[in-house]
C-alpha cells in the first residue's frame, strides 16, 4: 500500500490557533497538506477534506484504494488503530468519540472527493 497515511502534525506549534479554535479556510494556497493539529478540525473529518483539497487526485485515489483494501481484507481494529495512530501519526482517535476504527475508515472512504 503505497498511499501515504493521513496525518495531522504541526511543524510549529506557536503558529496554531488556541486549543479548540475552529480552523478557518482562506483562499490562499496551503503551504503543506494537513499542517494543523487534528483537534482544530470540527468535525474531525474536515482534516480529510483539507487533505483532498491540497493533494493531487492521484494521491487521494491511492489513499481511497488503500483504505478500501484494508476494509476488504477485514483488518482488525487493533491493526487499523496502529496504522492510523502510530504509522499515520494522527492525533485524533475516533474511539474517543465511540467510533470504531473500522467505522472511521468507512467514514473516510465515503467522504466525497472535492
Amino acid at each position: 500500500m503505497s498511499a501515504r497515511p493521513l496525518t495531522a502534525r504541526a511543524p510549529n506549534e506557536s503558529s496554531l490557533p488556541a486549543h479548540g479554535a475552529r480552523r478557518t479556510r482562506t483562499t490562499a494556497t496551503p503551504k503543506a497538506p494537513l499542517t494543523s493539529r487534528l483537534d482544530e478540525y470540527d468535525p474531525p473529518i474536515e482534516a480529510l477534506n483539507d487533505y483532498m483539497e491540497v493533494r493531487p487526485p492521484g494521491a487521494v485515489n491511492a489513499l481511497r484504494d488503500a483504505i478500501g483494501a484494508l476494509l476488504d481484507a477485514g483488518t482488525s481494529e487493533q491493526r487499523l488503530a496502529e496504522l492510523w495512530l502510530k504509522e499515520g501519526n494522527a492525533y485524533y482517535d475516533p474511539r474517543s468519540d465511540s467510533t470504531t476504527m473500522t467505522d472511521w475508515f468507512r467514514i473516510m472512504l465515503s467522504t466525497p472527493n472535492r
